[in-house]
């Protein structure tokens, strides 16, 4: 039996109805126009019919995958433009050229990483997913090439001349997430009265982060002080911002003032954070990734370069070849 248009209960939307080679459909098109449901319906059918010849591979459309892919708990963030251009196109007629000339026309003056973090990503995410489910064959989807970040921290001389220029506020926001190594958002989410917030005891807690898992955070001394002498915000939150682009503009200002070259919130906290706990804390990268701040050892290797002094200590203890002995340099 053919599909049929037909109308359900209040909805102003037209439904399609009926059975395709032995497949049930009933389903909204998501319009009120019945010229426009009538040429949905006649797709539909062919989509079926298609399929049930050529099989799920054949035929699957780039939306069913992404539909799919978010129904199953994908991250939808990025994928609005990806669904945009590639809508109905089948996953077997997308190819690398293809996803490269869609890169470019979504994101004309992005850089590698802005279309690495927007575009292939979540798009090899969704072919992934689809894999999984029959509906593609794997595949290796080459990525923009991207200049090496670098990492930027703030040294002690930088917080002290810094800080000085910063409001209540902002003082407390900046010590918080360096002693913690807190990304801004996280420490935007705390409440002032909260139960995951014990000033007293010295502890905060994070049910969810971007890890995926809970986190315990010890509150140094420095940081009880400061916090204890916030103000209470009328929202309730801790720092009162609800927002962390709202910390950008006194953050500038304070730079501006103290002459210092501006540092984003998150180089001033996690990035100055990791630098310090290897340079003064005496941590490696495996005493990093126990803190539970991040998900992967390849996450905390970018800081291997903070701590001269692991070099130092193993060429100092070289055999000195400049004369006959062998004794070492540091043991005269």
């Amino acid at each position: 039996m053919p599909l049929k248009l037909t109308r359900r209960g209040r909805s102003k939307n037209w439904y399609l109805r009926g059975t395709v080679r032995g497949q049930a459909v009933f389903e909204s098109t998501g319009t009120a126009d019945r010229t426009l449901a009538e040429s949905l319906r006649i797709r539909r059918e062919s989509e079926i019919e298609h399929r049930s010849v050529h099989g799920a591979e054949a035929t699957a459309t780039f939306l069913e995958a992404a539909v799919a892919y978010m129904e199953n708990g994908g991250e939808s963030r990025y994928l609005g433009k990806l669904i945009e251009e590639f809508r109905h196109l089948r996953l077997a007629e997308i190819d690398q050229p293809r996803l490269d000339r869609a890169a470019r026309k979504i994101s004309p003056d992005g850089g590698g990483a802005w279309r690495n973090r927007s575009i292939y990503t979540p798009f090899i995410a969704v072919w992934n997913h689809a894999v999984e489910d029959g509906l593609c064959q794997p595949r290796k989807w080459r990525r923009p090439k991207m200049k090496k970040p670098v990492t930027r921290a703030g040294s002690p001389d930088y917080f002290r001349k810094l800080l000085p220029h910063c409001d209540q506020r902002l003082r407390a926001f900046l010590i918080f997430i360096l002693n913690t190594g807190c990304r801004p958002s996280e420490a935007l989410g705390f409440d002032r009265n909260g139960n995951d917030l014990n000033l007293a005891e010295g502890w905060a807690r994070l049910l969810t982060s971007k890890t995926e898992e809970p986190r315990l955070i010890h509150l140094p001394p420095v940081v009880v002080a400061e916090l204890a002498n916030l103000p209470d915000y009328p929202n309730g939150r801790l720092f009162g911002w609800t927002d962390y682009h709202r910390v950008y503009k006194p953050l500038k200002a304070a730079c501006t003032a103290a002459e210092v070259e501006y540092l984003r919130p998150h180089e001033l906290g996690s990035h100055s954070y990791a630098t310090w706990m290897r340079q003064y804390g005496g941590k490696d990268s495996v005493d990093l990734l126990k803190t539970g701040r991040w998900k992967d050892i390849r996450s905390v290797a970018r800081y291997d370069h903070a701590d001269i002094n692991v070099v130092k200590r193993a060429s100092d203890a070289f055999p000195d070849v400049q004369n006959k002995s062998t004794r070492k340099r540091n043991s005269a």
